[in-house]
């Protein structure tokens, strides 16, 4: 959730019941409690988060899945906490223009869309060509 810029934005929209925010930083987690007071927060692991599978209707993944040495395993689990029919926006920086040596990963649009396992329903480019915005729909259940 780093700072709860964004979840701070979605509180202040109205538009969202219950927020909920992750991150392995402590001092993030304890920055989002103070921007978001009404929100949830946990430290946690990408790789195994703790809840349980199907839960929400809309998970964000901003500016993470480049720092990780396994990030398609990362991206199966945010697939698997997100509802059937529900969405996962992620963002990272665009790799064709990223010079940051912090990143572990250099994705252009194409290279990342090899790793997208669902629907991407939108693709925006941000930040003059930056940043990259993609929006996955996750597949209805068989049994639903």
């Amino acid at each position: 959730c780093g700072p709860g810029y964004v979840l701070q934005a979605l509180a202040s929209s109205g538009s969202a019941k219950q927020l909920y925010g992750m991150d392995f930083s402590s001092s993030s987690i304890k920055r989002s409690r103070v921007a978001v007071p009404a929100g949830h927060f946990l430290i946690g692991d990408i790789y195994r988060m703790a809840c349980e599978d199907a839960v929400f209707d809309a998970v964000l993944c901003m500016e993470t899945l480049e720092h990780l040495e396994q990030p398609a395993e990362a991206l199966g689990e945010l697939l698997r906490i997100c509802r059937s029919g529900g969405h996962v926006i992620i963002t990272i920086p665009n790799g064709a223009v990223d010079e940051y040596v912090g990143h572990l990963n250099f994705w252009t649009e194409e290279e990342f869309r090899t790793l997208l396992p669902e629907k991407l329903t939108a693709f925006r480019s941000c930040q003059g060509g930056r940043t990259m915005l993609f929006v996955l729909e996750k597949a209805m259940s068989q049994d639903g």
